[in-house]
């Protein structure tokens, strides 16, 4: 039990401080008007990347049935294949939408106020429209996951999540401060940019 117990743990503890990791970078090296808006911008491509881990949680059973009673592995690609396709055509739509209609509706969630002129608000666009894309990313491995999962194969989900997680973190730190003072490196200074493009990657 402790060996398929713990990688789950493991991937899952990962996964919450990957979630984080970015907010927490932004607000160390840019501020707490870049936090507000990347965690508001954020906010709608977590709830799509939901419903496809919902769809996820109820194939968990079918595929760990199929793994139980030895289905090749055909039968299971076949059944992935078609939660990927019902996946899509529910997610691409909207985030096609979301995409084209960024500026709007960022302008319709935050005041003129909370979303600034020039620079920052081109910035919330772009931000959305890229975090648009890794909805479909997301959802894509996070089934492809549960697969690994229903197989009997946590540690293969666990190694995943921590090379995933590493390089978060390393692109984040690349991409998100002006500079190390501390080392005297200058580097992307990207602040929200940077942060949805590590998220992407």
């Amino acid at each position: 039990y402790a060996t398929f117990a713990f990688p789950l743990f493991l991937t899952t503890a990962i996964a919450v401080i990957s979630f984080n990791v970015d907010t927490t970078m932004l607000g160390f090296f840019q501020g707490a008007n870049d936090v507000g808006l990347f965690n508001f911008l954020k906010k709608g491509p977590v709830v799509l990347v939901g419903l496809g881990l919902a769809v996820g949680t109820l194939l968990l059973p079918t595929f760990s049935g199929m793994a139980s009673r030895n289905a090749g592995h055909e039968e299971m690609h076949r059944t992935l294949d078609r939660a990927l396709r019902y996946t899509s055509i529910l997610l691409v739509p909207i985030c096609a939408f979301t995409a084209v209609f960024a500026e709007p509706i960022i302008r319709i969630g935050l005041s003129n106020d909370q979303l600034g002129i020039g620079p920052r608000a081109d910035a919330g666009v772009l931000v959305l429209r890229i975090l648009a894309v890794w909805v479909l990313f997301a959802t894509f491995s996070a089934l492809q996951n549960l697969l690994l999962l229903a197989t009997g194969r946590p540690g293969v989900a666990a190694k995943i999540a921590i090379t995933a997680s590493v390089t978060l973190i390393g692109l984040d730190l690349l991409l998100i401060p002006n500079d190390f003072r501390i080392l005297g490196l200058r580097l992307a200074g990207l602040g929200v940019i940077g942060a949805a493009i590590a998220t992407l990657v």
